[in-house]
């Protein structure tokens, strides 16, 4: 073979390798960029749920901590008024904890559950008070013993409250430092 021929061949060969390669990096670029983007989705998903569910918790609590101050003002009224607008309210926080339940993960689900069964228990509780107070007469008041069980499950919603955060934030940040690396 010729000089010539040879250098044809050779040109053509790492032509080919050269090629190669190119689709060879193009095919993983284009893998490991879906494989990010996804990634950043998943974790944009997870946080938008978070703050979705929070933010009907953080509504509900609103309203039922107006709800306690009609009860500690004697406004039997407008303390059952506003818990007819908290039922709404913890419906959709329900639906939300859905949501965050599938989006997961599992420890996201449980610290949502807390949540709720807390925001929950508050509402029944201050629903009972309204129904005591109704039954003992117009200037009734709730006993030492009830208001400190009202301040117990409030402080239990809101802790519950924090830990939930507090568990968004690792998972997040966790999946941000997987997403960089």
């Amino acid at each position: 073979m010729d000089a010539g021929v040879a250098g044809i061949a050779g040109a053509a060969i790492g032509g080919v390798v050269g090629a190669g390669g190119a689709v060879v990096a193009a095919y993983l670029t284009g893998k490991l960029q879906g494989r990010s983007q996804f990634a950043n989705w998943r974790r944009q998903v997870r946080r938008d749920a978070s703050a979705n569910f929070l933010a009907r918790a953080m509504e509900g609590a609103r309203i039922l901590a107006l709800c306690d101050a009609a009860l500690n003002q004697g406004d039997i009224a407008r303390a059952r008024d506003e818990l007819s607008r908290y039922e709404a309210t913890e419906s959709q926080m329900v639906v939300q904890g859905v949501v965050v339940a599938i989006e997961g993960p599992a420890s996201l689900d449980r610290k949502a559950a807390e949540v709720k069964e807390n925001l929950m228990l508050w509402g029944w509780y201050l629903g009972a008070a309204v129904a005591t107070l109704s039954s003992r007469g117009d200037l009734a008041e709730l006993t030492l013993d009830e208001r400190a069980r009202l301040q117990q499950i409030e402080g239990d919603f809101n802790e519950a409250g924090e830990r939930f955060i507090q568990e968004t934030r690792v998972i997040i940040e966790r999946e941000e430092a997987n997403r960089t690396v």
